[in-house]
């Protein structure tokens, strides 16, 4: 039988090879970063978070770790939820455990910074994913991440709503941006963060201390 088998692969194999369909050409994936290459936008008057902006498509902070490792059983699933977003801008709102302990705080503070989020984009133009309400004119196109800060404990939402105003502007203008502590204005670069400089040790004043008499016994 093994014979029979060897013979027909031998004299037909060429001819069925020939005839064999081309392979259907698979979709090309998205491009999609890590967070650690979102840059940090430098805004005057923003302290309620820390904003982070990148044209490019990137994973949120809190992404899963099977992403880094194609053989999980669940890397799939995960991969096909990112590759099959079809919103223009992906924004999310981390609050990290070292901000605070509790949850419910965290909870609260990102809400905060959400809502107010959409209400600037709303004030804009545009709707929470990024597009044109109108359905004319260019969407916002990219990532923006948030990260709060402990003076949105403080900070009344009005306050708030001017803070995610100024990143609003600084993301559609681009700029704003700040890379490896450099900031861009206007073309030129200008450090943010001043040389580091040795401060001289400093003594302490010395304190005169009254005389102890001898007391003979």
């Amino acid at each position: 039988m093994s014979y029979i088998l060897l013979s027909l692969q031998k004299f037909y194999g060429p001819y069925f090879s020939a005839m064999a369909l081309p392979q259907v050409a698979q979709p090309a994936k998205r491009t999609i970063v890590n967070s650690y290459s979102v840059h940090l936008l430098n805004i005057p008057g923003v302290n309620a978070f820390c904003a982070k902006y990148t044209k490019k498509y990137a994973y949120a902070s809190t992404v899963s770790k099977l992403l880094d490792f194609p053989e999980a059983a669940l890397h799939p699933k995960f991969e096909k939820r990112w590759q099959t977003r079809q919103e223009p801008l992906w924004w999310n709102v981390t609050a990290r455990r070292d901000f605070e302990h509790k949850r419910s705080v965290r909870s609260w503070v990102s809400r905060r910074v959400r809502v107010a989020f959409v209400e600037s984009l709303r004030k804009r133009g545009y709707a929470q994913d990024g597009s044109r309400i109108n359905g004319s004119g260019e969407p916002l196109v990219g990532t923006a991440q948030f990260f709060p800060e402990r003076p949105i404990l403080n900070t009344k939402f009005k306050d708030l709503v001017l803070q995610t105003d100024s990143v609003i502007t600084a993301i559609i203008n681009r700029g704003g941006g700040l890379y490896k502590g450099v900031e861009r204005v206007q073309g030129e670069k200008k450090r943010l963060f001043p040389k580091y400089t040795k401060k001289k040790d400093i003594k302490p004043p010395e304190i005169e201390r009254p005389a102890f008499r001898k007391i003979k016994f």
